[in-house]
């Protein structure tokens, strides 16, 4: 069956109400309700101190986040606190970085 066979077959099954059709609508609606949580929570901690994070770094802490959520029976549960760990372990891993850059440059003054 083609992609585009497969996308009608699952229309028509939630069209007659079939219970697979309710499966559809459960998962979407979950997909739904995660996808707003993501949002609020991407917006509380990107409202805190960015402390050098880069946007593309913390895009990528809140997906991880999500995907780790995914992973658990209850993602609405778990998804703001592994999205906040994700974060500070990107802010941390970003200062950690500057540290060594820092002693790198002061390393290279030195020997002038």
């Amino acid at each position: 069956m083609t992609t585009e066979n497969q996308t009608k077959s699952v229309r028509t099954d939630a069209q007659n109400k079939t219970p697979f059709a309710g499966t559809i609508k459960v998962c979407r609606n979950l997909a739904a309700k995660v996808g707003q949580l993501k949002a609020r929570v991407m917006e509380t901690l990107s409202g805190g101190p960015n402390q050098g994070i880069s946007g593309h770094l913390f895009q990528q802490a809140v997906g991880e986040a999500e995907a780790l959520a995914w992973s658990t029976s209850y993602p609405l549960l778990f998804l703001p606190v592994l999205a906040e760990e994700k974060v500070l372990s990107a802010r941390q891993w970003t200062e950690r970085q500057r540290q060594i850059l820092e002693r790198q440059r002061s390393a290279r003054m030195a020997r002038w």
